[in-house]
C-alpha cells in the first residue's frame, strides 16, 4: 500500500527485483511451413519460468528466411493472453 506519487514509485521499485525473477525463454518448434525454398512459417511456443510466473507459456509464429546458409528471423508473433476476459462484441443469445 502506498500513498502519494514518491511512496507510489518506491513501492515499485522494491517490486521490480522479484518482478526479473524469470528465466530466460526458449522457443520449442510444433511446426515449420515452407512459403517459398527460402521462407518459412514457424508455429512454436516460448516458455518462461519465475518465482512469480511459475511457468508462462505462449504460442509464437515466426517468420524466416534462409540467408546464405543461415536462417534469420524476420518477424516474431506473440499471442500474449490478457489476465482479463474480453467481452463478446455479440450479445448471448439466451
Amino acid at each position: 500500500m502506498a500513498t502519494g506519487q514518491a511512496a507510489i514509485v518506491r513501492a515499485i521499485e522494491r517490486q521490480r527485483s522479484v518482478w526479473g525473477e524469470v528465466t530466460p525463454p526458449f522457443i520449442e518448434i510444433q511446426s515449420v511451413q515452407f512459403v517459398s525454398p527460402d521462407v518459412a512459417l514457424v508455429d512454436a511456443s516460448q516458455t518462461q519460468f519465475g518465482s512469480v510466473i511459475l511457468k508462462r507459456t505462449v504460442p509464437v509464429i515466426l517468420l524466416m528466411k534462409l540467408d546464405g546458409k543461415e536462417w534469420r528471423i524476420l518477424s516474431m508473433r506473440l499471442f500474449l493472453r490478457s489476465p482479463y476476459p474480453v467481452a463478446s462484441p455479440l450479445p448471448d443469445p439466451k
